[in-house]
C-alpha cells in the first residue's frame, strides 16, 4: 500500500468543500477540504493500517477555480504534530487523552494536530507523555473510543 494523500468528502455533509464563514480580514468566504492518507505500519508485532486525516483551509473562490474533487491525489503526507500549546485557531481543541486521563508532557497537556506536508519525508513530531504504563493501562481499560473532528479552521 503506497502512502498517498487523497481528497475525501466531508463524512457528515458529503461535500468536498465545507464552508466555515466570511473572513473579517478580506471579506472572502473560507472553508476547508478533507485530506486522508493510509499507510501500513510494520513497527509492531502485528501490521496495521494507519488512517490519518486533516483539514486544509481554502478560500471558496480558490476551491472553485482549482477543480479539486473527491478522489484527487496529492503528493506528500499527513503528519502528526504534538505540542503543549493549543492551536489558537481551534477554540474547541481538547488535549490528548485516553478515556478521562489527559496526557501531559512536562506537566502540560499535550495537543495533537494533523497537517498536510508536500514533503513526504517530514517526520511526525510526537511528545513523550508523563503518565506511567500502569496509568495508561487503567485508562485504556476504561475508555470509550470516540472519533471527533472539532474542526473550525480560520483563514
Amino acid at each position: 500500500m503506497k502512502n498517498q494523500v487523497i481528497v475525501t468528502a466531508n463524512p457528515t455533509t458529503g461535500q468536498v468543500f465545507t464552508e466555515t464563514g466570511v473572513s473579517e480580514k478580506d471579506g472572502k468566504v473560507y472553508g476547508y477540504i478533507r485530506l486522508e492518507s493510509k499507510e501500513v505500519d510494520l513497527s509492531g508485532p502485528v501490521a496495521q493500517v494507519k488512517v490519518l486525516s486533516c483539514l486544509k483551509s481554502i478560500a471558496k473562490d480558490t476551491f472553485l477555480m482549482s477543480g479539486i474533487s473527491a478522489g484527487d491525489v496529492f503528493p506528500g503526507k499527513i503528519r502528526i504534530v504534538e505540542s503543549t500549546t493549543p492551536n489558537p485557531n481551534r477554540a474547541k481543541q481538547q488535549p490528548k487523552r485516553i478515556g478521562d486521563l489527559i496526557l501531559t508532557h512536562g506537566g502540560a497537556p499535550i495537543y495533537r494536530e494533523t497537517e498536510y506536508c508536500v514533503d513526504a519525508t517530514m517526520a511526525d513530531v510526537r511528545l513523550a507523555h508523563d503518565q506511567s504504563k500502569e496509568e495508561i493501562k487503567l485508562a485504556s481499560q476504561n475508555r470509550e473510543v470516540v472519533l471527533t473532528a472539532d474542526a473550525n479552521p480560520v483563514a
